[in-house]
């Protein structure tokens, strides 16, 4: 109730981060990833704050529209989504995703420019 979520869904990551602010006293802000392909630079800011979220024990939460491949090849396709962002390895060029739509895979690896690419024209919070 608090996303005003309907059938067609949650309107944007503006949304879920304004009600996460509401339960962890403001830490998340909202990253928009305006063109249709994520730039280095977008790729480097979400590696950048995913690494700062998961750090500081938080996932990041995406939007992401579309389909993309996980690191084993596997497609996972959505008409509209959120996704959560809870681990990373190394620089966080690999980020590790729980899907909460994919019982029978609740977990994947993603290469980050992936992802990025995945939110591209939405957005996320972190």
């Amino acid at each position: 109730a608090k996303l005003g979520t309907t059938q067609n869904g949650t309107d944007s990551a503006i949304d879920i981060t304004r009600v996460l602010n509401e339960y962890t006293g403001g830490k998340y802000r909202t990253t928009e990833i305006r063109d249709d392909v994520a730039t280095p630079e977008q790729v480097a800011r979400l590696r950048a704050d995913i690494r700062t979220a998961v750090d500081d024990d938080r996932p990041v939460v995406a939007n992401i529209l579309g389909g993309a491949r996980d690191i084993d090849g596997v497609e996972h396709n959505y008409p509209g989504h959120y996704l959560t962002v809870v681990r990373y390895e190394g620089d966080a060029d690999t980020v590790l995703i729980a899907d909460p739509a994919r019982p029978d895979t609740p977990t994947y690896w993603m290469d980050v420019t992936e992802l990025a690419n995945w939110i591209a024209g939405r957005g996320y919070s972190s």
